[in-house]
C-alpha cells in the first residue's frame, strides 16, 4: 500500500475507531468540541454570506460528520446541500447533527476529494472547513472542483492551516503534535495559488488571525499576528482560499 493510500485509509478508519467520533459513540466531549468548531465556522463564513445567499446548491468536501453542512442548511434553507467525506463512517453520524440543528441535509455520500459523483458544471459552491489540508492530491482535487462548478461558481477553503514555504517544517510539526492521531498537513499558500492558476481558477487568499477556540499560548500568538498583517503571509496562519471559476 502506498503512503498516500495509507493516509487515506487512516482518515477513513479514524471515524470507525474513534472513541468520540465513531458512529456508535455518544460523546459529550465530541459534542462540545464540534459546537466550538461551529462557532469558528460561523465566524469564518460571515465574510462570504453574500456567496451563500446567491447559491441554489452547494457541496461540502471533507465534511466529516456533517455538522457544517447541517449548520449551512439551517442558516440558508434554500440551498440544496450535498455532504461528502472520504469516510462512510463519518457520514453515518450526520443524523445526530441534523437533529441538533433541526434540519435535513439533502444528499450525502463518501468519496475522495478528487472523485465526486457530481455532473459537470452542476454546483454553485463547493466549500470545506479545515479539511482541505487533508486532501492527498491537491491538484486533482482542484481539477475535480473546477469540473463540477458552474461558470462563475465559487470554492471556499475555510480556516485552513497555512504557511509560507520558509516556515512549513515548523508549522507541520506543530499541527501534528497538536493532533497526532491522524496525520495533518499545512497548505503552502503560494503553492495552492499556483496550482489554482494552472487549473484555471482565479484565487484570492484571506489570512485569518481569529482567536476563537484558541488555547492561551496559541491565542496570544494569533492576537499578535492579527496586529501584524504583513507577517501573516510569512509565519504560519490560518487562511481562507477563495477560488472563482470564470
Amino acid at each position: 500500500m502506498t503512503d498516500l493510500k495509507k493516509k487515506e485509509q487512516a482518515d477513513i478508519d479514524f471515524y470507525r475507531d474513534s472513541e468520540h467520533e465513531s458512529p456508535q459513540a455518544d460523546s459529550l466531549g465530541n459534542l462540545f468540541n464540534k459546537m466550538a468548531d461551529c462557532a469558528v465556522f460561523f465566524e469564518a463564513i460571515q465574510p462570504y454570506d453574500h456567496i451563500f445567499k446567491k447559491c441554489s446548491n452547494a457541496l461540502e468536501m471533507g465534511g466529516g460528520q456533517g455538522w457544517a453542512s447541517a449548520l449551512v442548511k439551517k442558516l440558508y434553507p434554500g440551498i440544496e446541500i450535498t455532504l461528502t467525506d472520504i469516510s462512510s463512517y463519518a457520514i453515518e453520524s450526520k443524523g445526530k447533527w441534523e437533529k441538533i440543528f433541526n434540519t435535513k441535509i439533502d444528499h450525502s455520500y463518501d468519496c475522495r476529494s478528487y472523485c465526486t459523483k457530481e455532473e459537470d458544471e452542476s454546483q454553485d459552491l463547493v466549500f470545506c472547513f479545515a479539511s482541505a489540508h487533508h486532501f492527498v492530491k491537491q491538484k486533482r482535487s482542484l481539477e475535480e472542483i473546477f469540473r463540477i462548478l458552474k461558470k462563475d461558481g465559487t470554492c471556499l477553503y475555510l480556516h485552513e492551516p497555512s504557511s509560507s514555504g520558509l516556515f512549513y517544517g515548523p508549522a507541520y510539526r506543530r499541527v501534528n503534535k497538536k493532533r497526532p492521531v491522524v496525520e495533518e498537513d499545512v497548505l503552502i499558500h503560494s503553492r495552492i495559488k499556483s496550482i489554482a492558476k494552472e487549473v484555471g481558477f482565479e484565487c484570492d487568499i484571506h489570512f485569518d488571525a481569529s482567536v476563537t477556540k484558541r488555547g492561551p499560548l496559541e491565542g496570544l500568538y494569533y492576537l499578535t499576528l492579527g496586529r501584524l498583517p504583513f507577517f501573516q503571509r510569512i509565519l504560519p496562519c490560518t487562511a481562507d482560499f477563495l477560488f472563482i471559476k470564470h
